[in-house]
């Protein structure tokens, strides 16, 4: 089914804009669309047999800030940005895009006034921004889908002319079925993502795993000794004669490297 007000709204943006926006590209007659599927424009899906999602929900603050916060812009402007959820930053209130030249804030995109396009020159998803101003102020965001782009990046184009802004945003969460409200998904992004936390790295287990069969060999050696062999002090140390041994070794290796950087001969007082 068409969404007819996503057409319709792209094609008022190309009238009022024809003289400054070239919309081959942006707008797609092949019948293929990406329409949105929440309020907040977090998400839309395609209308074609495959019915993905690209969703971008995990890639925004929820707590009135910017995700992407000042990023410095080819035109020397500071821009900030923050999908799905609108953020307060100088004079930008509820913002979706913001940018700031000098101390002016000027807010380029609304939240909750998103509207995606498919493009189908480049096979990329298009998220549109717009503002309510004395004209006609657009954020066009191309959400360039990037498998390996665990930690989104966004790259500011500047103004490519009066009131029209573009953007590229190269992340995992722009390919459509990659990503859903809480992150990438079949564990893409196995070291963690820009999005929500991920699982845990492979180093971080096996310390975690060494240290929980360190603790477990050192509480139920004590336990042993103690219970079963009715040993007191030092002497419920498991294995106590191998363990002082290793410790005397780390010693003599620490005063050997002190003495030699003291320029002094060590004597082992074993």
């Amino acid at each position: 089914m068409t969404n007819h007000p996503v057409k319709c709204w792209t094609i008022l943006l190309c009238v009022v804009l024809t003289s400054i926006l070239d919309c081959r590209g942006f707008t797609d007659f092949s019948g293929k669309e990406c329409e949105p599927v929440d309020e907040k424009g977090c998400k839309c899906k395609f209308t074609d047999e495959s019915a993905e999602i690209v969703d971008l929900t995990s890639l925004g603050n929820t707590d009135n800030t910017p995700r992407f916060k000042d990023v410095q812009g080819s035109d020397g402007n500071i821009y900030s940005y923050n999908p799905c959820t609108g953020f307060d930053e100088g004079t930008c209130t509820n913002a979706a895009m913001c940018t700031k030249q000098g101390d002016q804030y000027e807010q380029i995109g609304d939240a909750g006034r998103t509207q995606f396009q498919y493009n189908q020159e480049d096979d990329t998803v298009l998220a549109a921004y717009v503002t309510k101003s004395s004209i006609i102020t657009a954020s066009v965001v191309k959400l360039k889908c990037d498998k390996t782009a665990c930690d989104a990046v966004l790259t500011p184009e500047g103004q490519s002319t009066v009131g029209m802004y573009n953007f590229e945003f190269r992340s995992i969460c722009s390919c459509p079925g990659m990503c859903d409200e809480t992150g990438p998904l079949n564990n893409a992004c196995p070291g963690g993502s820009s999005g929500q936390g991920g699982s845990l790295g492979v180093g971080v287990f096996i310390i975690i795993v060494i240290l929980g069969a360190t603790v477990l060999y050192l509480v139920g050696g004590v336990l042993y000794m103690k219970i079963v062999r009715k040993e007191t002090g030092t002497n419920v140390i498991p294995n106590k004669t191998m363990w002082t041994g290793f410790f005397n070794l780390i010693r003599s290796g620490f005063l050997f490297s002190i003495s030699k950087c003291r320029g002094r001969a060590y004597e082992n007082v074993g």
